[in-house]
């Protein structure tokens, strides 16, 4: 993604979110996840449904970790202005 550029527009995001809350914005990134509950009920060859499960298993846990230690850490700063 950011050698795509892409992260440049989601600080720009930051950036506007920031003003229009008057609070800090921040972004977490969650990358190569599962597009379907159960790809065995679906005919999609783009995707390797036992590598979407093994990283979903591995990894999903430490974002969703990730996520609910950004939203307490916002949510705390929301509180303290």
């Amino acid at each position: 993604m950011k050698s795509g550029g892409g992260n440049s527009e989601f600080k720009t995001m930051e950036f506007c979110m920031s003003k229009l809350f008057k609070t800090p914005c921040e972004t977490l990134f969650a990358f190569d996840t599962k597009q379907f509950p159960d790809y065995s009920k679906y005919v999609c060859e783009v995707f390797d449904a036992d590598a979407k499960l093994a990283r979903h298993n591995e990894v999903f846990p430490e974002d969703l970790k990730k996520a609910f230690e950004l939203g307490a850490k916002l949510a705390t700063n929301a509180l303290a202005q």
